[in-house]
């Protein structure tokens, strides 16, 4: 049995030692950035409103747990699905229209109404985004 490097590798020392040095760094990248994702999303699951994102096709993409408390749905069962067959009631109400028209417009709106799914009012704050946005849509 060889201890050797595999057929076709090189034997180098310098070059092993700068894969090892590659790999090190790697591992050392991989790590800030699992931190920084890490504090990242605890920013948004700290906020006690409710807060979802959704994209240009009015799927959830993201909810904090203030908002699966609000909706008395999980997370897994919001993401990927659609704000209107989730909750079809929200059709035709003043929230519907001004969610269709914040992003019409590309402007925020803020809205009050009943919900009366929840029996509750709601205050909404809604932010369009680029970031929910494909280029080349003529939608946006």
């Amino acid at each position: 049995m060889s201890s050797g490097p595999p057929p076709g590798a090189s034997s180098s020392a310098s070059e092993y030692l700068a894969g090892r040095e590659a790999l090190h760094v790697e591992r050392g990248l991989r790590k800030v950035v699992e931190e920084a994702e890490k504090r990242t999303s605890a920013i948004p699951e700290s906020i006690t409103d409710g807060l979802a994102a959704m994209d240009r096709d009015w799927r959830f993409t993201y909810v904090n747990s203030a908002w699966e408390s609000l909706s008395g749905k999980t997370r897994q069962e919001l993401l990927g699905h659609t704000i209107w067959e989730l909750f079809p009631e929200v059709a035709g109400t003043i929230l519907d229209r001004e969610y269709r028209r914040a992003f019409a417009e590309n402007i925020s709106v803020s809205v009050e109404g009943y919900y009366s799914a929840a029996h509750r009012w709601l205050s909404v704050g809604v932010y369009p985004s680029h970031l929910c946005r494909c280029k080349g849509d003529p939608r946006w």
